[in-house]
């Protein structure tokens, strides 16, 4: 991840060298869970709540999100992302990236 997470501000959150053109999910947590999960770890929380996020990797087996932060957010939120991907050499079937934690100004 890369950005200042200052509203109107750039940020990109990127996915590289997973397996091309395959679904996956970008899981966005408020909290850090740490649960088992496909043969892994899930890092954001679920609880109280989660979001996932459906998207697919490239022909590269690449991910790029990238926008201006929004505004309206509170200071001091904590934001724990993670992708997840189909991958069949994965140990159940899927493969997760490392998670990107950030707490906003």
């Amino acid at each position: 991840g890369l950005g200042t997470l200052v509203p109107g501000s750039p940020f990109t959150l990127s996915l590289v060298d997973a397996q091309e053109l395959a679904p996956a999910f970008l899981v966005v947590g408020f909290s850090a869970g740490y649960f088992p999960f496909k043969g892994g770890v899930l890092v954001p929380s679920f609880i109280p709540s989660a979001y996932f996020v459906p998207l697919s990797t490239g022909p590269t087996g690449r991910i790029i999100l990238s926008g201006m932060w929004p505004s309206g957010q509170p200071a001091g939120l904590e934001l724990y992302l993670q992708y997840w991907i189909a991958d069949a050499a994965g140990l159940v079937g899927f493969s997760a990236s490392n998670a990107v934690s950030a707490t906003l100004p």
